[in-house]
């Protein structure tokens, strides 16, 4: 599996009563398919996933798979906390035709979770899945690293192609490529595209994917081109939006930029709270200024 390019982590819209919107998320979907995206992340954090039942975890799949051509690979969140839970998920993902899982740390019983239990836990479902299985550390939201060592430990199952690392720490990801040859590593943080690219790393899974697609795009190539210079403009100008998405007003942020770009972001589930009118303009404003909208 080939996981080159930049991958949108996508957002699950909400009605305002809770319940899930597929049809603006199949909506958002068209649109993302007609762009040079390789693939798209259901399910992740920016998908609220934590805030869905395997029912509607599941509907989601099948709403996209119904939208995404075969040349764009659709990768589902399985991760829970059990290992029994992530395979029996995994497993109703792979009957509707995902492409790969990608599997987020167990992390409740943080201090448990030591480098071998983790281990153990990503091999049991690497064993079992019909499906390439991507590793996936997020500190920011779980408070727990998976290792460089027990990374490269893992890098060696044949079922296991690549991660996604959203730490933001480039040495990291550099230390990653340098020991596991051939392994793929997806920055998932979009102020850290550009760095993580002039270390190896094979393209990103990023949050700001959803709102500024062809702007990443256009780092990656001119990366590839050798234009340092006018890659490292661009990401300038798009760190200010990843900081609002990703820490100011994180997924509500997100979904507000959508609305204002013409998608359809949909309300956020509670607890998470939507943007206020003077966050909506804020919101707005930074958008602006990356050049992403017009006043």
């Amino acid at each position: 599996m080939k996981l080159n390019g930049v991958f949108a982590p996508i957002v699950t819209p909400f009605r305002r009563d809770a319940e899930l919107d597929l049809d603006a998320l199949q909506f958002n979907l068209g649109k993302y398919v007609k762009t040079g995206l390789a693939g798209f992340i259901l399910l992740g954090s920016y998908g609220e996933s934590v805030y869905l039942s395997k029912k509607e975890k599941l509907a989601v799949i099948k709403a996209a798979r119904d939208v995404i051509p075969n040349d764009k690979l659709l990768i589902a969140g399985t991760g829970v906390e059990t290992t029994v839970g992530t395979q029996r998920l995994t497993w109703a993902a792979a009957d509707l035709e995902v492409d790969a899982v990608i599997i987020l740390t167990p992390h409740f019983y943080g201090p448990l979770m030591q480098p071998d239990t983790l281990q153990r836990h990503y091999l049991t479902i690497a064993d079992t899945a019909p499906v390439p299985v991507l590793l996936y550390s997020v500190p920011l939201f779980t408070n727990l690293d998976l290792p460089v060592e027990s990374i490269i430990a893992l890098s060696a199952h044949e079922n296991i192609p690549g991660m996604k690392e959203s730490s933001g720490n480039v040495v990291k990801i550099a230390q990653i490529i340098e020991s596991a040859p051939g392994f793929q590593v997806l920055t998932g943080s979009g102020s850290a595209f550009l760095p993580a690219l002039s270390v190896g790393a094979c393209g990103g899974i990023m949050g700001m994917a959803n709102i500024a697609p062809e702007a990443l795009l256009k780092i990656m190539s001119l990366v590839s081109d050798g234009q340092i210079d006018a890659a490292a403009e661009i990401q300038r100008r798009l760190v200010q939006v990843d900081y609002a998405i990703t820490f100011t007003y994180g997924i509500a942020g997100a979904k507000t930029a959508l609305d204002l770009l013409g998608y359809r972001g949909g309300y956020v589930r509670a607890p998470l709270r939507d943007l206020n009118p003077q966050e909506r303009e804020a919101m707005k404003q930074i958008l602006i200024n990356a050049q992403l909208m017009e006043e």
